[in-house]
């Protein structure tokens, strides 16, 4: 069986401390790759989680190698992304 590959858009510390974590530490899901507004910040992320992919909100999900995407931003621009 192959695993979710997982896309997260934003780099919160709601992101770092559970859902980043859980993604790696599971055996049924993957972190494929990291977004953010910051490429700097995205790279940060990446590297922590032993991610090789990283870039904006739009790389992420022009993505075809992320199954399913993870929206860590604030509320009010859930809808928009």
């Amino acid at each position: 069986m192959s695993k979710v590959k997982f896309g997260v858009l934003g780099c919160s510390r709601v992101a770092q401390r559970g859902m980043l974590p859980a993604i790696c530490d599971s055996n049924f899901g993957q972190l494929a790759m990291v977004g953010s507004r910051s490429l700097e910040k995205a790279s940060l992320i990446a590297k922590q989680f032993d991610c090789d992919s990283f870039g904006t909100y739009e790389d992420v999900l022009k993505n075809g190698n992320v199954d399913i995407v993870y929206i860590s931003l604030p509320n009010a621009l859930h809808e928009e992304w």
